[in-house]
């Protein structure tokens, strides 16, 4: 999918797409693009060689300018043999992630340098779970990280309300990630 201009995704699975360029499953040039209530999942970003050694960015989702909302979506095992298996965030855009769960995505491990799940970008990250993603170099701190639960990082900001603990989901096999009585991710979100 290439989303341009104001353009909104809502209600939709993006599934099992393969690109020789960047963006397995979306790939965003524009500006002020929504993606809600969907499913990103098992889309590959492999580079101009179908696998090489170039810029394969963002298995899932690539986003190169302007500012973006992703919302209420699930982004679970995508692939790019770069950097940011499940969302690439280029240096001219930012995106808020809120009450999303980013899991099992994969970058490369050769050149898997820009962080596995999530990678670059202006990104906010607000009620959201990012879980269990594989990579060379995982990403470092987000500043604007507020009460989520995010494994992906170095040094998480606890007074924000993160934390770093399995979220207890229910059946992930099943794609069923309602929590689990006992989730350390029950009532930790920011209710407003």
């Amino acid at each position: 999918v290439l989303m341009d201009g104001s353009s909104r995704i809502e209600d939709c699975e993006i599934f099992r797409n393969i690109t020789k360029g960047k963006g397995g499953g979306i790939l965003i040039f524009s500006d002020q693009c929504t993606v809600s209530r969907s499913i990103v999942r098992a889309n590959k970003s492999l580079g101009s060689t179908m696998g090489g050694l170039d810029d394969s960015f963002g298995g899932g989702i690539a986003v190169y300018t302007g500012a973006h909302i992703i919302s209420n979506t699930l982004i679970k095992s995508n692939y790019c043999s770069r950097g940011g298996g499940g969302i690439y965030v280029s240096h001219d855009a930012s995106v808020l992630f809120e009450n999303a769960v980013i899991y099992k995505n994969r970058s490369g491990l050769i050149r898997g340098d820009n962080g596995s799940g999530l990678s670059y970008g202006d990104l906010s990250i607000r009620n959201s779970v990012v879980w269990n993603n594989t990579g060379r170099n995982p990403r470092f701190l987000w500043d604007n990280s507020y009460f989520s639960n995010v494994d992906e990082v170095s040094h998480i900001q606890t007074p924000y309300g993160n934390i770093r603990e399995d979220p207890l989901f229910t059946d992930i096999e099943d794609n069923d990630f309602n929590l689990l009585e006992g989730s350390p991710c029950i009532d930790a979100g920011d209710s407003s």
